[in-house]
């Protein structure tokens, strides 16, 4: 993509307020100028910086979407397709799924620091960051409700487990072994 033949106002609809990466880390675009001048937020660790739109670390790839862990819960963002093109991850062309109905206010603060993607636990999705199945069973004795240990997968303190959101099984806790429920024996290739 030559960003150069593309107008300013035009870049602001397609990466205002996107995840995107920039030298392989994921980003958040905060703010374009009318000379193509970026300022971002490297999600990873808060720092902004600037840069120009023609640099040649700029990646527009779509970011691999999966669960989020975040404040002891486990939300699965997906991509959806929407009528105003946005090139990275925006607000606007996510959905977040829940495993749980459990709603005390920590799970709503919890999705709207998700629906904000500025933070900590959308790098981790983004660079394939989970703990292993043992470590998730040890952050559970936390105060952690639930918790991925893969992109695709996440288990609860009830040791029910989750592909993409849906009941496919149960984790038995000492061994660290998933038990899939028949009609989902086939998901245990993606682990």
């Amino acid at each position: 993509m030559n960003v150069n033949e593309i107008s300013v106002s035009d870049l602001r609809q397609m990466f205002s307020d996107t995840i995107v990466r920039y030298n392989k880390n994921p980003v958040y675009i905060a703010h374009i100028s009318n000379n193509r001048i970026v300022d971002c937020v490297n999600i990873g660790n808060g720092k902004e910086f600037i840069v120009a739109f023609d640099d040649v670390g700029w990646d527009f790839k779509p970011i691999n979407t999966g669960y989020v862990n975040i404040q002891g819960f486990a939300l699965f963002i997906t991509r959806m397709p929407l009528r105003q093109f946005k090139q990275g991850l925006h607000h606007d062309n996510i959905k977040i799924k829940l495993n749980s109905n459990r709603d005390d206010g920590r799970l709503r603060k919890a999705y709207d620091r998700v629906r904000g993607l500025n933070c900590r636990p959308i790098y981790q999705m983004a660079k394939n960051i989970y703990p292993s199945i043992q470590q998730a069973i040890e952050l559970l004795e936390d105060n952690n409700v639930e918790v991925a240990f893969d992109r695709q997968f996440a288990i609860n303190s009830a040791g029910d487990l989750f592909y993409r959101s849906e009941l496919v099984g149960n984790v038995d806790m000492e061994t660290a072994t998933p038990i899939f429920f028949k009609e989902f024996e086939f998901l245990r290739k993606a682990l």
